[in-house]
């Protein structure tokens, strides 16, 4: 049972997906970047980040100032995601006061803070980020892999190219 809403993108701000996520009535919920490459099964990040309002995988840019969260993965819990509501404002403020760029990682960065939420960060074997280009030839040991656009195609083309073998059959 999937419902599919098609909402207008907002005005000056480039990640309307997040901002429309505070119109689900769930208690939690998980985003996906479009980027991101699920291998087993989410329930178990649900149960395993039930006891936090926020989980994400932590930005690593080497030495650039950067915000704490990446925004391929997040888990919204206890409603958190309604907070969204104020994404625009927050991402204007962010536009104008610390970055051009990475609006709206930097805007959930702040709003877990100003509202001190409790947040963990994703363990590598739950949800990873690709960082290196050899993290792709580990993309299936976390449940859900997020490359950039960029790398999409080379993950991809990774699986693909990679066969597994078990017994006879060849998957």
């Amino acid at each position: 049972m999937i419902e599919v809403v098609q909402r207008e993108p907002i005005n000056e701000y480039f990640f309307s997906n997040k901002h429309y996520i505070f119109e689900c009535n769930e208690k939690s919920v998980l985003f996906l970047d479009v980027d991101t490459f699920v291998f087993g099964d989410v329930e178990n990040i649900f149960k395993k980040y039930a006891d936090v309002d926020f989980a994400a995988c932590e930005n690593r840019w080497h030495g650039k100032l950067v915000p704490k969260f990446n925004g391929g993965i997040q888990l919204y819990n206890n409603l958190w995601h309604k907070n969204l509501l104020k994404m625009p404002v927050m991402c204007e403020f962010v536009k104008n006061e610390i970055a051009q760029h990475n609006l709206e990682e930097y805007a959930i960065s702040l709003m877990v803070e100003q509202l001190e939420s409790k947040y963990k960060i994703f363990e590598r074997s739950d949800c990873h980020t690709i960082l290196w280009q050899q993290d792709i030839q580990k993309c299936r040991e976390s449940i859900v892999f997020h490359s950039y656009n960029q790398q999409w195609g080379q993950v991809d083309a990774f699986l693909k190219n990679k066969k597994k073998f078990i017994g006879r059959l060849v998957n």
